[in-house]
């Protein structure tokens, strides 16, 4: 034992010692056993020769004294196994299968009797199904799955999906949007291609599965392994791998080519287009799709057993339409006439509910009146009751048009394309509405693959791959780019990737094998847009969808170099493997976004207008909305908006039209040891440790902003960790942005180390049985993106600058927006700029890690047929989060007046209730001869001098929805008085009044974001498991899993928590929690025709018609996800920081009570899955309300994650006929059906109480019945 440790001790140095660029992960498989005679004692000194089926490559070893033996290193494919000894028959066993990264227990039995006698055994009856190796988790998914079943994106990584724990959500285009295995962050999942890193390290989002940055095809991927935990100490990068290899080259020609082709005529039509019901009285019609994906495949010999070719090309080309509904105007707004329900929300129902009561002769349209006049205009002699349309002509207000036309020339020239209403299913159901209609995109796409292998001698051997992709999306719906409206213009993304891998393996001894892999991962992502933006200006249109997208141009080029090298040691009973990995991921992002001016109407009250006389009865949103619409249509500027990016750090000049651009690049070395061990001939220990640094990221050409003083400058003038200390004084004055000393953005992780233990016990010495248990940890790295959005909100290299004009009009001319002066030291002040954030690093970031646990019992049912129950688990750990340590304090009291914010803003809920009451006007001041009017000091302090305050809109909105947190943030920073913003406050501050410190911790911003380590997380789960191996023709793999997935942050990597001083009140379930899970897949060869059990013998045409038939089908179960019924409102943090804030209930309600009110069911209106009548203002009955609106200086008293969305059910099936034509040639026609049963499943509801369209269901997950037909040669 101490030669052994001194000897991986010795190896370890070595490792650490050694330079060069890394990925090192395990690609070959292992194949180990027993020779045993038939009264099961072991037999030593078996001669034992494995031999590769395909390409004749063989090795050799011998049994020890226990009868074990062991193959490392061996690659992937079909292999023989000869046995001599003396005194026994000669054993061989052909057709035994070796699995990427997979260890096989392969039993040697045999027989007394003489050398030259030889006994056959089938690889199904001498390979184990049970796992008694090792106690990883995980499943392969072999070339046979990849090929035969139905697959609807044909990207072979998509059946990750078919394992227990991995969770899979796709939108209504089929694309895959959450993607977690075992309840983690999508952060934590590793995938390769032969051995090459496939992530896209920008993002490590989904796409990492569904669009890899190295594009494979399901023709040139071999097969391969999912482990969704405990892998081996060799993995890294994450606790659940993807690791895939290309498919080889044999001794033989093989090959295929083929065509699969999707027509619209054999598909159903999307849910939403066959309800929606247009003018015409007919349907949306169908999703056009044609999509022909063609190629071909070839392997075989450059020299026979000695070099071998593998080579593959696949084309799509694909034209489809997606079901989309836009928000547009209707008729009647495009006429500048608005109209809205008296006294309640104009909401879809309430407008359905409404009739105007007015008597013959009246009008509703005066002026902007809302009541009834008599035609010769008369005084007023019936008033509209509350729920009656009120309608406004908004350009028949006096001073509203002075042009004297209905819309401006470049605003209807911009709303040209925009159609009119088809439906309500979106909109207020008056003034806004749907169209529904199918958006057209075409993506080409060309994939090749080639992989060469070649044998120097039995000793040395080297093999290579190359994968290129080229993706092509004309109308890029994953980012919403595809066309808005027929006539639109939209936005494009181009992917081409490339992977290349080569490998030099060499047997250095009988003991020891060496494999050294170099790889590089290159690959560009490119978006761009098809409108030439003439008018050298964008638009955003308030209240619906725009018909250009403002992304003029972006894209990210993505770079990794690596080098492994594992070294593998065979010593008795041990298998000693360790290795050094070392990557250099390289990232460039640029972004022309923002670099032309972009216009925002007003929101102002243009001249005339007033709620009081024109919008009698009106709610404060409806109010909004038409002073949103007359400025749309009159041109009204807001405020115009550009982006200015400074390319040089040493040059200190913004560039007017210039893209922001960055490069991100880190170093990650890693070491890892592991000895799997045969304690006993019945018990395998895998033990290991792995070791990981990862230098910080850095940006490379030095663009980017951090606060002076650390993160302890987000604190401002208060000092480090002072929050809500209005008064306290420990910190500095200014808050300042400069360069990061030597680019520094915060220090290494430098004791990343991570165990690992497994055992697998066969307690019956048979293999049919095993107990497997393990524990490891697993570092992750989080994304290059995360960094980039904390440089990026730093101002001082992005500079925006918004003319706030409020005052001219679109045919007045656009202003000219000033290139902007580049200071830094960049001071921040939030009197300058309303909306000013910054952000900062904890200076001793951690790298997140899991702690991984399972616990299972796997057993042989029957024979080929296994059954695991087990229990999987993990613990994550500093987790990425942020926090926002700038929240608005609305608790701390004045000791000159003795309120807080809080109390202020209540006392002023109460003179406002009681002016309109008695004189019928919008006013929050004390009013001493008003009954029931209370004094109000603090906000006296606040308003001094300023009465016109009180009856301010802005205020009065807040006030009448209670959110007092948005009101504090927005009485600090947003009123702009004579240039300075935040006068109010900051004048009582000057009069020393109040501290500065005394609403936020920082006053010199708005938001200061702290990205640190403080979220955790916990998943346990039961997963069962059934698992036959193709025999009688059948092979199948089914799972159920229960699961409960928590954590204290329900967002994503990078997100900001929406509570800083609420931020640890409790663990909710994860958004990608699925509390029940079913999945299972198939693959059966029918019983008849030549070579199956019925009808093996008919030979002509019927033996032809019969013969070759195979059905498969993929089937997925889950229940819902986690939803949050919420608020959205600022009642306690500022509205941009409180979409989490929740709702109250009336009569307290648990969530089995809650469960009882969800459910899909489909109205007149729509389909919902809560009542939206249980919302506040959805209906007249209050009666029937149950969510409420949290309180000013309260949360919702709901817990998040308090109910489940509707569940999921998905059948895919395929039939496959394959009519053999020459010994080794055939031809296959298949036809496969997706979503066979045309299950709709719909998408979560809206859950935002005070959204128009609270319940209702807008879209559908996963998409209609589909039908592919495809023609294969294969050869």
């Amino acid at each position: 034992m101490k030669k052994i440790t001194s000897i991986s001790v010795v190896l370890l140095v070595l490792l650490f010692v050694s330079t060069g660029l890394v990925n090192a992960q395990a690609l070959r498989g292992r194949i180990d056993g027993i020779a045993k005679d038939t009264q099961g004692n072991s037999v030593p000194g078996v001669a034992i020769t494995l031999t590769n089926s395909n390409t004749g490559e063989a090795v050799k070893t011998t049994s020890g004294a226990d009868g074990t033996y062991i193959f490392a290193e061996v690659k992937p494919g079909t292999y023989s196994i000869s046995a001599e000894a003396e005194g026994f028959k000669k054993l061989r066993i052909p057709d035994i299968t070796v699995q990427v990264a997979t260890a096989s227990t392969v039993s040697l039995n045999l027989e007394v009797g003489g050398i030259s006698e030889e006994v056959t055994v089938n690889a199904s009856e001498a390979q184990e199904v049970i796992n008694t190796s090792s106690a990883e988790v995980g499943d392969v998914v072999d070339r046979e799955r990849i090929l035969e079943l139905p697959l609807d994106g044909r990207n072979p990584f998509e059946l990750t999906a078919l394992n227990a724990g991995v969770q899979t959500k796709s939108d209504s285009d089929g694309e895959v949007r959450n993607f977690s295995i075992n309840g983690n962050r999508t952060v934590a999942n590793n995938l390769t291609v032969d051995g090459v890193n496939a992530s896209d390290n920008f993002l490590k989002t989904p796409g990492n599965i569904t669009l890899p940055v190295i594009p494979v095809s399901v023709e040139s991927i071999g097969e391969f392994k999912v482990t969704t935990s405990l892998p081996s100490a060799e993995f890294g990068r994450g606790s659940a791998q993807i690791n895939a290899v290309t498919a080889s080259g044999t001794n033989k020609f093989r090959g295929s080519v083929f065509e699969y082709h999707r027509n619209t005529v054999f598909n159903a039509n999307n849910f939403f287009n066959n309800s929606t019901i247009l003018e015409t009285g007919e349907s949306v019609a169908r999703e056009p799709l044609i999509r022909n994906q063609f190629g071909g495949r070839l392997g075989g010999p450059i020299f026979k057993d000695k070099a071998f070719f593998f080579a593959s090309y696949e084309g799509k080309r694909e034209s489809r339409g997606l079901s989309r509904n836009r928000l547009v105007y209707t008729q009647d707004a495009l006429n500048g006439i608005f109209r809205y329900v008296k006294g309640l929300p104009t909401t879809p129902a309430n407008v359905a509910a409404a009739t105007i009561t007015a008597p013959a002769g009246t009008s509703t349209t005066q002026s902007g009146t809302c009541r009834a006049t008599a035609g010769n205009g008369n005084p007023p002699r019936v008033v509209i009751p509350t729920g009656a349309i009120c309608v406004v002509d908004l350009l028949g207000i006096p001073g509203t048009n002075r042009f004297g036309q209905p819309i401006d020339p470049t605003v209807r020239d911009f709303m040209s394309s925009m159609p009119l209403p088809n439906n309500f299913q979106i909109g207020d159901g008056i003034n806004t509405g749907g169209f529904r209609f199918n958006s057209k995109v075409i993506s080409p796409t060309d994939q090749f693959s080639l992989r060469l292998d070649y044998r120097f001698n039995d000793k040395h051997s080297f093999e290579a791959s190359y994968n290129y992709g080229d993706i092509l999306f004309n109308g890029d719906y994953i980012n919403s780019g595809e066309p808005a409206y027929p006539n639109s213009s939209y936005r494009t993304r181009n992917t081409v990737g490339r992977g290349l891998s080569g490998t030099f393996r060499s047997i250095v001894s009988p003991t020891i094998i060496n494999e050294a892999r170099f790889g590089a991962q290159i690959s560009t992502l490119t978006f761009g847009n098809t409108s030439d933006y003439a008018r050298g200006f964008t638009i955003d249109l308030a209240d619906v969808f725009d018909p250009e997208n403002d992304n003029i141009g972006s894209g990210r080029n993505l770079r990794v170099l690596q080098f492994t090298d594992n070294v593998t040691i065979l010593r008795g009973d041990h298998t000693f493997k360790t290795g050094i990995e070392v990557r250099n991921p390289w990232v460039r992002r640029y972004s022309f976004t923002g670099t032309l001016p972009n216009i925002d109407f007003s929101t102002s009250n243009p001249t005339g207008y007033s709620q009081a006389s024109n919008f009698q009865g009106s709610t404060s949103t409806d109010y909004l909305n038409a002073r949103e619409l007359v400025n749309t249509l009159t041109g009204a500027l807001g405020s115009v908006t550009q982006v200015f990016n400074v390319v040089d750090p040493a040059s200190g000049v913004a560039v007017p039209g210039a893209a922001e651009d960055r490069k991100y690049a880190n170093w990650e070395t890693n070491l890892y040891f592991q000895d799997s061990w045969r304690l006993r001939t019945n018990i395998m220990l895998n033990l290991g440790v792995r070791y990981e640094y990862n230098t910080a990221a850095r940006e490379l050409n030095n663009l980017g902003l951090l606060p002076v003083g650390g993160s302890a400058a987000l604190y401002g003038i208060s000092g480090d960790g002072n929050l809500f200390k209005p008064g306290t004084f420990g910190g500095q004055a200014q808050t300042v942005l400069d360069f990061p000393p030597d680019g520094k953005l915060y220090n290494p992780d430098k004791n990343n180390f991570a165990p690992v233990i497994g055992v697998a016990w066969d307690p019956f010495k048979n293999g049919k049985m095993s107990v497997r248990g393990g524990y490891r940890i697993s570092y992750f790295q989080g994304s290059f993106n995360t960094i980039d959005g904390t440089l990026d909100d730093n101002e001082g290299l992005i500079l925006t600058t918004t003319n706030a004009v409020n005052t001219g009009y679109i045919r007045d001319g656009i202003p000219v927006t000033p290139t902007p002066t580049v200071t830094i030291p960049a001071v921040q002040s939030i009197q300058t700029n309303s909306t000013v954030d910054i952000r900062a690093f904890n200076e001793n970031l951690k790298s997140p890690y899991l702690h991984d646990f399972s616990f299972g019992v796997q057993y042989e049912i029957f024979k080929g047929t296994s059954l695991e129950v087990r229990y999987v688990g993990n613990r994550g750990k500093k987790l990425y989060r942020g926090y926002d340590v700038n929240e608005v304090n609305i608790f701390a009291v004045d000791p000159n007046t003795g309120q807080s914010i809080l109390d202020a803003f209540k006392i002023a809920q109460n003179n406002l209730a009681v002016s309109r009451s008695i004189n019928g006007v919008d006013n929050f001041s004390y009013n001493a001869g008003l009954a029931g009017s209370q004094p109000n000091p603090l906000f006296d302090v606040l308003f001094f001098g300023r009465p016109s305050e009180y009856t301010n809109t802005s205020y009065l909105t807040r006030l009448d929805e209670g959110t007092v947190g948005d009101f504090a943030d927005y009485v600090s920073r947003v009123r702009l008085i004579g240039g300075v913003r935040g006068a109010p406050f900051f004048d009582a501050v000057a009069r020393g009044d109040l501290p500065i410190n005394f609403i936020r911790a920082n006053p010199n911003v708005r938001g200061a974001q702290y990205f640190d380590n403080g979220s955790k997380s916990s998943y346990d789960s039961l997963q069962i498991e059934l698992t036959r191996r193709l025999r009688g023709g059948l092979r199948f793999q089914a799972s159920y899993t229960f699961a409960k997935a928590l954590s204290d942050f329900i967002g994503s990597t990078g997100d900001t928590n929406s509570f800083l001083t609420l931020r640890d009140t409790g663990r909710e379930y994860a958004q990608f929690n699925n509390t029940h899970q079913f999945l299972a897949n198939s693959i059966y060869r029918l019983p008849f025709g030549r070579g199956r059990k019925f009808l093996r013998d008919q030979k002509g045409i019927v033996g032809a018609l019969i013969s070759g038939w195979q059905i498969s089908g993929i089937v997925k179960f889950s229940s819902g996800d986690p939803l949050s019924i919420i608020s959205d409102r600022g009642t306690y943090n500022r509205n941009d920081r409180s979409a989490s804030n929740t709702v109250d209930v009336v009569g307290g309600l648990d969530r089995g009570q809650l469960a009882d009110l969800t459910g899909v069911r489909s109205t007149n209106d729509g389909v919902f899955y809560l009542d939206p009548n249980l919302a506040p203002g959805s209906s007249g009955d209050a009666s029937r309300i149950i969510f409420l609106n949290p309180q000013p200086g309260t949360v919702g008293s709901l817990g998040l994650s308090a109910i489940y969305g509707p569940r999921y059910f998905n059948f895919d099936f395929s039939t496959i006929k394959k009519t053999r034509i020459r010994e080794r040639m055939d031809l296959e026609f298949r036809a496969e059906i997706f979503n066979a049963l045309n299950t709709v499943n719909f998408d979560n509801p809206i859950t935002d109480i005070n959204s128009p369209n609270f319940g209702r269901i807008t879209g559908t997950v996963g998409r209609p019945r589909l039908m592919q037909f495809a023609l294969r040669l294969n050869f």
